[in-house]
Parts: C-alpha cells; sequence; structure tokens
C-alpha cells in the first residue's frame, strides 16, 4: 500500500508538470494534440474533441504536443493555432507552464501543511525530540525501540537531543570510555505520548532564543506513567562523533490561521528552491557530485515517507520532489523545459527561429540520452535492492 502510495504522488507530480504546460498553452490559444504521461507502451488512451490523452506503462515523465512542435508538422497543425504561429513571450510562457506549476502545487501543499500542524521543517531546518522515530546499528543492539523517550545519559537527565548529543560527545572524548548508560522511558502497549503546544521560535548567535511571529511548534510530552529502561549502548566512532543509530522524532510547526499559513509556506518554498539552486551551481562548479536517482529510488523513498506518516512526512517530502522536479526542468539541457527555454532565448537574439530540424534533433539526442541514464539508474538500484532484501 505504501508503494502504491508513493507511486501515486509521483504521478500527481508529472501530471501537474504537464498540466501547466497543457493550460497555458490552451489560454494563450495553441492546439494541443497530445496529453501523456508517463512512456512506453500505453495502457490507457482517450481521445477528446482536441487532444488525445495517454497513460505509458513507465511512469518516469509526460509531455504535451502542441500543433506545429512536430519535425514535419501536417498542414493542419500550422494554423493559426500552432505554437510557431504564436509570439515569443506566449510559447516562453508555456515552456515555463511546467515548472510553475509544480512550484505552485509545493507551495499549496506547504500551505496546508502549516495550517494543519504538520510542517516537519521551517527555513529547512527541523527540531528533534527526545523521542525516538527509527533505530538501528548500536542503539538497536542495545534494546532501543522506536516510541522510546530519551530521559538521561549516565544518570544525568536530559532536556533536548542537541544536548544529548554535546553531552555524549563529551562523555566519549574519554578513551576508556566504550559504553554509555541510556535512561528511557518506554510507552505500554499501544500507547502514544501526548502533544504540547509552544511558539516557535531559534537560537541566534549570541546565543539568545528568539520567537517567530506567528508560528507555534507541537512537542511529543513523556506521560508520567510510563516505565523507565535503562540501556547500554556502544556507540560507533566515526569522523562526524559518536554515533548511536537512532532518528529522532520532529517537532511539528503551523500556525492559527490560513493567511499567515501562506505566508510561512511562501517563505519555506522560496528557502526550498534557493538550497535547490545553489546545489545545482556546486555541480557546474564541481564543488558536489550530484546525486542521480530514479523514480525506483523515489518510489522506495517515498514508500518509507508514507509509512512514518501520509500527512507530515510523506507531504513535506511530495513538495519537496515537486520543487526539485521544477528546478531540474529548467536546467538547461536538452530535452528539458530549460533547454527549449534555452533555444528560445537564441532566437530572441538572433531575431529569427534556430532550424527545427537543428532543435529537433538536439531534444532527440538529449531524450535518448536521458532515457538510458534513468534507465541505467532504475537496473542498479533494483539490483542493489534485491541484493539487499
Amino acid at each position: 500500500m505504501a508503494v502504491l502510495a508513493a507511486l501515486l504522488g509521483l504521478a500527481v507530480l508529472i501530471v501537474v508538470h504537464e498540466l501547466g504546460h497543457f493550460v497555458l498553452a490552451r489560454l494563450t490559444g495553441m492546439r494541443v494534440l497530445h496529453f501523456a504521461v508517463g512512456f512506453g507502451p500505453s495502457i490507457l488512451t482517450i481521445h477528446g474533441v482536441q487532444t488525445r490523452y495517454t497513460l505509458g506503462l513507465l511512469p518516469i515523465g509526460g509531455a504535451v504536443r502542441i500543433a506545429g512542435q512536430s519535425l514535419r508538422p501536417a498542414a493542419d497543425e500550422l494554423g493559426n493555432d500552432s505554437f510557431l504561429s504564436k509570439p515569443l513571450w506566449a510559447r516562453a510562457v508555456v515552456v515555463l507552464g511546467g515548472p510553475l506549476f509544480n512550484m505552485l502545487l509545493a507551495l499549496g501543499t506547504y500551505v496546508f501543511l502549516f495550517a494543519s500542524f504538520n510542517t516537519l521543517r521551517i527555513d529547512l531546518k527541523a527540531q528533534p525530540t527526545l523521542f525516538v522515530r527509527d533505530v538501528r546499528g548500536p542503539a538497536a543492539e542495545a534494546g532501543l525501540r522506536a516510541g522510546d523517550a530519551l530521559v538521561a545519559l549516565n544518570g544525568t537527565p536530559v532536556t533536548s537531543f542537541s544536548g544529548l548529543m554535546r553531552a555524549l560527545g563529551t562523555e566519549m572524548e574519554a578513551a576508556s570510555t566504550t559504553s554509555v548508560r541510556l535512561t528511557v522511558a518506554r510507552p505500554p502497549e499501544g500507547a502514544l505520548p501526548s502533544w504540547r503546544e509552544e511558539p516557535a521560535g531559534r537560537r541566534e548567535a549570541a546565543g539568545e532564543w528568539q520567537a517567530i511571529d506567528g508560528l507555534r511548534m507541537r512537542v511529543p510530552e513523556v506521560p508520567s506513567d510510563w516505565p523507565t529502561v535503562e540501556l547500554e549502548v556502544r556507540p560507533e566512532r566515526t569522523a562526524q562523533g559518536p554515533r548511536l543509530g537512532l532518528a529522532p522524532e520532529l517537532a511539528r510547526f503551523g500556525t492559527d490561521d490560513l493567511s499567515t499559513a501562506a505566508v510561512f509556506a511562501w517563505r519555506e518554498t522560496w528557502a526550498v528552491n534557493a538550497a535547490l539552486v545553489n546545489t545545482v551551481g556546486r555541480w557546474v562548479k564541481g564543488e558536489e557530485r550530484p546525486n542521480l536517482v530514479s523514480p525506483v529510488k523515489v518510489t522506495q523513498i517515498g514508500a518509507d515517507s508514507v509509512k512514518s506518516g501520509l500527512a507530515d512526512w510523506y507531504l513535506n517530502l511530495f513538495a519537496m520532489l515537486s520543487l526539485n522536479l521544477a528546478i531540474v526542468n529548467l536546467l538547461p539541457l536538452p530535452a528539458l523545459d530549460g533547454g527549449r527555454l534555452l533555444f528560445l532565448l537564441a532566437e530572441g537574439v538572433m531575431r529569427r527561429p534556430v532550424p527545427a530540424r537543428l532543435e529537433a534533433w538536439v531534444h532527440a539526442v538529449g531524450f535518448v540520452l536521458f532515457f538510458a541514464l534513468v534507465l541505467a539508474l532504475m537496473v542498479s538500484e533494483s539490483l542493489a535492492w534485491f541484493r539487499g532484501a
């Protein structure tokens, strides 16, 4: 079920992207001949008055074909409703429609997340709590469980996850120290923590806590009747410091009214876009290697997020994926929207269109290379998944 939900989310991202091209093409007076979601053999075809709608077997992309866009358009594709008959600005708007709709989808998702107190990050920063969401490695071997709440380290109470990690680092600085004693509160069968609500804020450089106007935060609390358990954990020493092997539950951010939710949704959308653009910039400069994944990996990550929580963990991932799709499509590469914008820019500079045959060949070669890369990633990730199963 989690995999199906993740696949459905991926399909929604693609449909919304292509819908952006479709809607803006229609609004600028262009005739859309084909609206496709996915590639490969068609498993569903619907014939509309002007447009043929198809669903491909492989949900790894989509396409909108407008009259006059093919290399050798038919005579009935060269009227006033064709792509080439429209001014340069209208064609650029249509090309930008896909990324624009993905950004609007992410913005709307963030509005819902803030309004429902399900946002996991503000300005890309999370607030970890003392509750354990996932556990593996040394902590799992010691008997720590998901749902436990961290209470004390070597008998000293802890009040925050960051404080726990700082104290752990101090303890592990002693060469003779190989293990620590964790005290945890363990929920009885079927018990859930309560959540308290408080103003959200951040620590400034001087260490002073500063509230963020309009934003609130919900943090889980340990009920007084939960029993405590002591565990002996042997943290793993790494270059980044001691590793326990646990992932903390995160606080939820939200607002009390929809208008404030929209303000914070815009801020978060802008912050994620800025981070993505900076990442692409580091790729271009060679400062960072691109971390490429296929729809197989995206689906796997999405399924894991669905299991953690559909209304919070998955929707936060969904918004970021929508923005990723928008930014990646704006890269000036063949077969992507950014590549098509590059040809339109060249036309604006030269005051004449780039030869249609040249543009078609460039995009065709780019598409083949892109599809080959996606297939190679899918095969590699599938083999790795089977080996790990």
